[in-house]
């Protein structure tokens, strides 16, 4: 038995080889099933299971820069709804608003950055005529070092404009353009000051967050006007009370020691130097935690008393007639490579610069944005009514954020300092915001006005940055609330172009930030909690029943290659089958040897998926066995099939292939073109049933494969996922669906070879009666016609009706046409080149003979 077997093996080994590949290839597929999900990471997470929702269901942004986003699979940038200038206009806004199942939309407009005041502080009780040296210091922190921003040291005099003047005070005046300073000595605490200014409907942001609970007085900005004044409108503000930057600024004011008789040969090199080598006497020196909440927004003007003393003095609110505006660039990341399972981390684009706002700046801050714009000027004013607490502040819809996780733009991202820039471990300290808003942490916005307002500084361009959407109806964690979701958002993508995310099943995440630094004692890399979007339990269904359809398709056609291929070769074997019966070998020991092959095809089809499995580590040992339990029955039935046929025919009846006689061809008579064809193909109804239900199949699937795609370009891609979802999936599907038409082609080849050349002796016949080369090919293509048709209409009409009643998904008319044409020139090129390849000419000859 066993010499039996190796000879066996030995004399068909490219059958084997073939069936065993077939086979690997499945159970690769398999293993490809098992694990696209875990890979591209789209199945909901656990802990989404109860909250599910977040703080709004869709946000709308205009086409941003690339290079913002950072990270791929689903990571967002904080704060990237304020992340661009505009690009949404008010129409797109209230058309958004006007789709049916919108509850809320809330636009957020980034205005950009605009001066503050500063508080101006004067030594008013210094004598007429005096010369003072003044000094301001201004240091910051941002949670790991101090940098001192500002040291600026200059000389003036107090002068009136009745008095007679020196020649000291000429040759001052001179030495700075002639210009005399009519102002006691002082100088103006809190700068720089730039607050980063945003817009937003105030009645819709309450539905999304409690901003009025975190109101200090309780003034709201829906119940605010703006106020006019000399043409100039006044802006009612909301401004942030916890900034949570440190800035101390120290104003040094000393009287210099001038003598009662000075002479021009006195200061002959020069007023200020002479002055500088004369003696002083300190009499002020203020130190002020500028941006404490205290100092922050103090509108007042301090009247120095000396020393550190002073009285305040309220000032009135005045509007000026120009503005500066500012516009910063967003931050860009680079992304870096990371081990599986790690925190990612990224690299942003630093640069270092000299302030040009201020010529007496002592150490550089590293930069991380570039003035987006050119400044502009703009006519208003800012009149603070009330400012907001971050921490009181909560999600009307809580979702799955967790308290201290980033609240959208009002509690940003929590930059924690991890590493400094020499790369050396720093005990976790929060990266506090820096005045100067080109650098990289800017914090929660400064100030808070309503909308309308943008038109002074937007005029004409569209100024929403961003719109977050509220969905009505989806209170409830279902398939339903989620089809509500994608529909709006699939709306709101086709009446206004924007770009459109899904929020649903979104959650916070951490990422390591390098900063781009080298100095030891300044921040390297910091620690970040960003968006992590998931992507919701239906859409995860919808991939995996996908994925499962095509899997199935490929086990059929596998099964079908193997079914085809095995038993031919078991109906050939029947003369051998004979012999050993005839030699004393019982069907029993037959069957056994068979069993054997069974098993050992199947053992051997397992080494491929075991030699990929060592190097992509996906199945365990208990899924080999489902594996194998899936390709032992297409090995097997084959077998069973093709034994029992074999066994029960003698060697002649069993070389006819499936035999010829069926009782069913007695109602067919042969009286034309049609009949003839019609009786041969009910003559092998297995063997064109098969070929039928081949093209059908993969008609059915290649137009479902499509729609299916279609599908993902219009759903998955709303999602934050997006592209990284619709490439995984298309380019594993497509594998999927490339080896199972390859399988098909070679089905098809198969058993039309089988068909033409197991039908020789009748094309002999036909030959000898008269019949043409040409004649033939013509019965033999309107055979393969028939059952092209029949099978592609088929499937395609199934896929259409499938399509129809369950989904709203379809593809063009010319490529469905496509989908029934190519199989149909297939057959006839394939029958029409075995024909060729006969050489009947020379065979008829030896038939006569």
């Amino acid at each position: 038995m066993f010499h039996y077997i190796k000879a066996t093996i030995r004399e068909r080994w490219p059958l084997f080889l073939t069936v065993v590949l077939i086979l690997g290839s499945l159970g690769l597929g398999y293993m490809g099933a098992q694990s696209v999900t875990d890979r591209i990471v789209i199945q909901a997470k656990d802990d989404l299971e109860e909250n599910w929702r977040y703080q709004y269901d869709i946000l709308v942004l205009p086409e941003l820069d690339t290079e913002t986003a950072g990270l791929e699979d689903g990571w967002v940038a904080p704060q990237s709804t304020v992340a661009n200038y505009g690009g949404i206009s008010m129409d797109d806004l209230e058309k958004i608003r006007g789709i049916s199942g919108v509850k809320t939309a809330a636009p957020l407009s980034l205005i950009g950055y605009i001066p503050m005041d500063g508080i101006g502080a004067y030594y008013k009780e210094a004598e007429k005529g005096s010369f003072h040296v003044i000094q301001m210091q201004t240091t910051v922190f941002d949670g790991i070092s101090h940098y001192e921003i500002r040291n600026d040291r200059h000389i003036t005099e107090y002068n009136e404009p009745d008095m007679d003047f020196g020649p000291l005070s000429e040759k001052f005046s001179e030495e700075n353009g002639m210009f005399k300073n009519y102002m006691p000595p002082g100088y103006a605490f809190r700068f720089p000051n730039e607050l980063m200014l945003i817009a937003i409907d105030p009645k819709a942001e309450e539905e999304l967050y409690t901003l009025s609970d975190s109101l200090v007085i309780g003034n709201k900005l829906s119940e605010a006007s703006s106020l006019e004044g000399d043409g100039i409108t006044g802006i009612p503000i909301i401004v942030l009370a916890n900034q949570r930057s440190e800035m101390t600024e120290t104003l040094t004011i000393s009287e210099i020691k001038v003598p009662e008789n000075v002479e021009e040969k006195d200061f002959t090199q020069g007023a200020r130097k002479y002055l500088s080598n004369l003696p002083t006497e300190e009499i002020v020196k203020l130190t002020l935690p500028s941006f404490s909440e205290e100092w922050r927004y103090k509108n007042v003007e301090l009247s120095l008393l000396g020393g550190d003393e002073f009285t305040e003095e309220p000032r009135g609110i005045a509007y000026s007639n120009q503005n500066d505006l500012f516009r910063y660039s967003p931050i860009f990341y680079k992304d870096t490579a990371q081990e599986k399972g790690s925190i990612p981390t990224l690299e942003v684009q630093s640069f270092f610069k000299t302030n040009e706002l201020h010529s007496a700046l002592s150490e550089d801050l590293p930069r991380y944005r570039k003035e987006a714009e050119k400044r502009e000027s703009r006519a208003y004013g800012l009149n603070i009514i009330d400012m907001y607490d971050t921490d009181k502040i909560e999600p009307v819809f809580k979702g799955a954020w967790k308290k201290g996780d980033p609240l959208d733009i009002y509690t940003p991202h929590y930059s924690v300092i991890i590493e400094d820039g020499a790369g050396n471990p720093v005990d976790r300290k929060p990266l506090l915001p820096l005045p100067y808003k080109d650098t990289y942490y800017t914090g929660s916005p400064d100030a808070i006005m309503p909308l309308h307002n943008a038109r002074i500084f937007y005029r004409d361009r569209p100024p929403i940055s961003s719109i977050r959407v509220i969905v009505d109806g989806v209170e409830e964690r279902s398939d339903a609330s989620q089809r509500k979701i994608e529909d709006v958002a699939k709306r709101i993508m086709d009446e206004t172009g924007h770009r459109v995310e899904i929020m649903l099943g979104s959650a916070s995440g951490k990422v390591h930030v390098n900063l781009g630094t080298t100095k030891e004692g300044m921040p390297g890399v910091v620690e970040e909690g960003w968006q992590k979007a998931g992507v919701s339990w239906s859409i995860e269904k919808q991939i995996e029943k996908t994925n499962v359809l095509l899997f199935a398709y490929l086990l059929l056609i596998s099964f079908v290659f193997c079914y085809t291929v095995i038993t031919h070769s078991l109906l050939r074997r029947s003369t051998e089958f004979a012999m050993l019966r005839a030699i004393g070998w019982s069907r029993q020991k037959i069957m056994a040897i068979l069993g054997i092959e069974i098993i050992a095809l199947s053992m051997l089809a397992l080494i491929p998926i075991a030699i990929a499995n060592i190097w992509l580590k996906i199945l365990a040992w208990h899924e080999f066995l489902i594996v194998l339990v899936i390709i032992l029955p297409i090995i097997a039935i084959g077998y069973v099939t093709g034994s029992r046929k074999s066994l029960k025919l003698s060697p002649r009846a069993g070389l006819e292939g499936e035999g010829t006689q069926w009782n069913f061809m007695r109602l067919f008579s042969i009286n034309g073109l049609f009949s003839y064809v019609t009786h041969q193909l009910i003559r092998r109804p297995l063997r064109f049933g098969l070929l039928t239900i081949v093209l059908a199949l993969t008609a059915f699937m290649s137009i479902l494969f499509i729609a299916t795609q279609q599908s993902l370009s219009d759903f998955l891609l709303l999602s934050f996922l997006g592209e990284t979802i619709d490439l995984n999936l298309k380019g594993f599907q497509t594998v999927f669906l490339i080896v199972g038409l390859i399988l098909t082609i070679a089905i098809v080849f198969l058993l039309i070879y089988l068909n033409i050349t197991e039908r020789k002796k009748e094309f002999f016949i036909l030959r000898s009666i008269g019949w043409s080369l040409r004649r033939i090919q013509m019965y033999l293509s309107i055979e393969v016609t028939l059952v092209a048709v029949i099978g592609s209409v088929l499937g395609a009409f199934g896929a259409y009706a499938l399509l129809t009643f369950f989904s709203t998904l379809w593809i063009p008319v010319w490529m469905l046409m496509l989908i029934i044409v190519t199989p149909i020139v297939l057959l006839l090129v394939f029958s029409l080149s075995i024909v060729q390849s006969m050489k009947m000419s020379g065979v008829v000859k030896d038939h006569a003979a």
